[in-house]
């Protein structure tokens, strides 16, 4: 019976080194993974301190948005005050109309220049009858000579 007790002790052996064998790359295989653990670790802080300061800045956007609507809401103030003031100018434009309409308007100021132009071209254009009627003589006019003088 050594021949069978060789055989499983050989058997048990080679399972024994197959065992080995498997150890071994479990502990490689553990290391790999503290590694990538270590790794996804840091990364986690990483983010995590990153989420920590987005939320930092979006407390800050926060308050700016409600400084914002602070001001929104003051120029909705301001512009319904400005609204009471139009109002207020419309009545005081319509009391101005009033008593500016006797006046002349802008036809009548027309009307005057064009035919005042209209007078004074009529002058121009018969100057010569004119004179003639009021019997003025034309004024004298001097010539100069052309010639160059040194």
């Amino acid at each position: 019976m050594d021949s069978g007790m060789d055989a499983r002790v050989t058997r048990l052996e080679t399972s024994v080194e197959y065992i080995k064998n498997d150890v071994a790359d479990i502990k490689t295989d553990v290391r790999e993974m503290r590694g990538e653990i270590s790794t996804l670790t840091e990364q986690g802080n990483t983010m995590r301190g990153e989420l920590t300061t987005l939320t930092g800045q979006v407390g800050t956007l926060t308050g700016q948005v409600g400084t914002l609507i602070g001001k929104v809401d003051i120029l909705i103030e301001q512009g319904n005050t400005t609204v009471g003031r139009v109002g207020a100018l419309e009545i005081n434009v319509a009391t101005l109309n009033e008593p500016v309409r006797h006046l002349p308007s802008k036809g009548y100021f027309v009307a005057v220049v064009m035919a005042g132009l209209a007078l004074l071209a009529a002058l121009c254009l018969f100057q010569g009858n004119v004179q003639a009627f009021f019997k003025i003589k034309a004024p004298v006019t001097i010539e100069r000579s052309s010639a160059p003088s040194h």
